[in-house]
Parts: structure tokens; C-alpha cells; sequence
């Protein structure tokens, strides 16, 4: 009786480490919930008419490592499905764009990426100017 108690504990130890390692290595890509705009601070602040800021409330996952960045440029343009930019910063907030063009209109979105690189969902569409010629 013995020996089958312990041949049921090793079984049960074994399955136990075998559904930690799986939940690891195969978690799922959309456990993080995409960020929220910051509707208090912005969600977007012209600060120069070839830059603007971008204001979002922090994700709530431990494992997060940061976020990307998506925009293209133009009042109908189709967001790039690859980031174009990586906040590497997981207690971020906000995030400066400086490379933008005066009198132009930009759309952007937002997701975050943990340390295993899993990606969330895109946030919702934002939309801003800057101004100038």
C-alpha cells in the first residue's frame, strides 16, 4: 500500500510541474489586456507642431516589459501591423513622439508585451495634429 501511495504522489508531482512548465511556455498571448487611453492627461497633447505626446494608464500584468508603439500618418491610414516604436519601460505612461512632420495627422495605438514576448491586443484608435506647414 505503501509503495502505491508513492507511486500516486510522484504522479501527481509530475503532472503538477508538467501544467506550471506548460502555463509558462505556452501562455496565452492575450493574458495582457490591452491599454487604456488616459483620457485625463489626453489621451494625446500637441507640444510642437512636429511633436506630440501620447498619455495611457498602466497595464496591470507582473510579467509586463513594456509597449509598442503603432502609428501611420494621414486621416485614412491603415496602422501598421508591426510596432513602430517599443517603449521598453514597463512603469511608462506616456511616451513622446519626435519624429513627426508639421501640419500632419497621425493615428496611433497602443499594446502591451510581456517578458516571454507575448503581445495584447491593440488599444482603440486615437487621432491627432500637429501644426504648422
Amino acid at each position: 500500500m505503501k509503495a502505491l501511495k508513492k507511486k500516486f504522489f510522484i504522479i501527481l508531482l509530475f503532472g503538477f510541474l508538467l501544467l506550471i512548465w506548460n502555463s509558462a511556455v505556452y501562455a496565452d498571448p492575450y493574458s495582457l489586456s490591452a491599454p487604456l487611453w488616459d483620457t485625463k492627461n489626453g489621451p494625446s497633447v500637441m507640444l510642437s507642431n512636429t511633436e506630440i505626446a501620447i498619455y495611457w494608464l498602466p497595464s496591470a500584468s507582473s510579467a509586463l516589459a513594456g509597449y509598442y508603439i503603432y502609428r501611420c500618418q494621414g486621416e485614412n491610414c491603415v496602422l501598421p501591423s508591426q510596432p513602430t516604436f517599443k517603449v521598453n519601460d514597463p512603469s511608462a505612461t506616456f511616451w513622446g513622439d519626435t519624429t513627426l512632420n508639421a501640419g500632419k495627422y497621425y493615428r496611433y495605438t497602443i499594446a502591451a508585451y510581456d517578458k516571454a514576448g507575448n503581445v495584447s491586443h491593440q488599444s482603440s484608435v486615437i487621432s491627432a495634429n500637429t501644426t504648422g506647414n
